[in-house]
């Protein structure tokens, strides 16, 4: 059992998924039930916890998403400074500076 991806659940005494699709399966099996607070209010018109938890998951999603453009901007911003850095070190670095290198 691969221990970072697996993990002890006590309740069920079963070593189950932490993270990926069988997590997920995991949960909907084990929630079938959600206990509701006094004065629980739905986030949308006509929700229950059940809708709410879906909506939320799907905003971490899209927060993912959106994360991980940002990241893919960056280091497309990064590796071209990086390549043009790397143009000018080589004609300064040779021996003629780059005269002979056209």
């Amino acid at each position: 059992i691969n221990a970072e991806y697996m993990g002890f659940d006590e309740d069920t005494q079963e070593w189950v998924a932490t993270y990926g699709k069988k997590r997920r399966l995991e949960e909907r099996r084990k929630d079938w039930v959600k206990s509701v607070p006094d004065g629980y209010k739905p986030k949308a018109p006509g929700g229950d916890p059940f809708l709410d938890a879906a909506m939320e998951r799907s905003e971490r999603i899209s927060k993912q998403k959106r994360q991980e453009i940002g990241n893919k901007r960056r280091r497309e911003r990064v590796q071209a400074r990086v390549g043009a850095i790397q143009d000018t070190m080589s004609k300064v670095t040779t021996a003629s500076y780059g005269k002979f290198d056209r």
